[in-house]
């Protein structure tokens, strides 16, 4: 979706797309300044999204590639604003991962606005941790929400800028 909604947007946006699995902390799938040009290669970046998901060891690194992916997105080089918007299943507790850490990792990274949605697999968990985190951890229960609620990030980033 993401890659869909910035299609033709590449000279305004510059982004990059990492996944993180039970074994790796972050898989490179579209590096800075190398959007994907079509469909074609679209689906091959979704492709190696679901092998990795498929074919990992169990395991958590969803904290770690918050914070890498802060700091990556942070040192990138000089722009208006920075985003990571991180996707989780809401698995938290299995791995006893808290919302104090999550809250950190989202912050690892001062000039870097960080925000954490989760595709409520596990909707209660899902649903304390944006509780107590209301800016920072984004509940998504219909995928067709999903786009409304990026945009909604990027305008409210636009509107706190404004104000300063």
């Amino acid at each position: 979706m993401l890659m869909e909604a910035l299609r033709g947007f590449e000279q305004k946006f510059d982004y990059a797309i990492y996944s993180h699995d039970g074994d790796d902390v972050l898989n490179e799938l579209v590096p800075f300044g190398a959007p994907p040009a079509d469909e074609k290669e679209r689906l091959k970046i979704v492709s190696k999204m679901l092998a990795s998901a498929q074919f990992c060891g169990t395991g958590d690194n969803t904290l770690p590639a918050i914070e890498r992916a802060c700091e990556r997105v942070g040192t990138s080089g000089p722009a208006d604003d920075y985003f990571v918007f991180a996707f989780s299943d809401a698995n938290f507790a299995r791995y006893g991962l808290t919302g104090q850490a999550l809250g950190r990792a989202l912050a690892s990274h001062g000039s870097v606005n960080a925000v954490c949605f989760l595709i409520a697999t596990f909707e209660d968990e899902a649903l304390a941790l944006a509780r107590e985190m209301p800016d920072k951890v984004k509940v998504c229960l219909n995928l067709k929400d999903l786009p409304m609620e990026l945009r909604q990030q990027f305008v409210s980033s636009v509107s706190q800028s404004s104000a300063l």
